[in-house]
């Protein structure tokens, strides 16, 4: 069990003008709108640290945008610092998600919000231990690295009530998957 943190919420008053499809290969009948390709990232704060100690210069979560930020509480299965990438299915509080594939990241996270300046990290350090050469083994690699996990909410085909996370919230991990040879990138 966890706790979620909502990082952010946007309000769309022409929400059928103002959206477009997710990818059908992953996430049919579901549509996005402010996002660039999911509706919902999740991050944890473990892999946050774990990029920081391995970084010159630390860098904030704000570099990587998550709706939810996890703060594991450590169990033998939560030792790995990225498990939550291997989540298929999760329940934050009332609301299911369902894990469309990790993030892959653009060249934002390189950019100092404070300063505006460019640079090569956390991209440089994050292809060493977070780039689909090292993480699907079993593909040829396409040069992406990787932070965080994609999701949907199940209950949006459904245009069910709307329901809240707050923090605090426990998230249960409903599904997995045994390796990122599994994950969808």
């Amino acid at each position: 069990m966890c706790s979620a943190v909502v990082i952010s919420l946007i309000f769309f008053a022409h929400a059928v003008s103002q959206s477009r499809p997710t990818d059908p290969n992953y996430a049919p009948g579901y549509k996005i709108k402010f996002n660039d390709a999911y509706p919902f990232l999740l991050i944890s704060q473990k892999s946050l640290d774990v990029l920081n100690e391995q970084l010159k210069e630390p860098v904030s979560i704000n570099r990587f945008r998550p709706k939810y930020l996890l703060f594991l509480i450590q169990s033998f299965r939560e030792r790995n610092e990225s498990i939550y990438n291997l989540w298929k299915d999760v329940k934050i509080g009332e609301n299911t998600f369902h894990s469309t594939e990790l993030c892959y990241r653009c060249k934002v996270p390189t950019i100092n919000q404070e300063t505006a300046e460019a640079g090569s990290e956390p991209s440089a350090t994050l292809m060493k231990f977070r780039s689909d050469k090292v993480l699907k083994t079993n593909k040829k690699p396409q040069g992406r690295i990787y932070f965080g996990q994609m999701l949907v909410w199940e209950d949006y085909v459904a245009q069910e009530k709307r329901k809240t996370i707050k923090v605090g919230d426990p998230v249960y991990v409903l599904k997995m998957v045994s390796s990122y040879d599994d994950v969808s990138v």
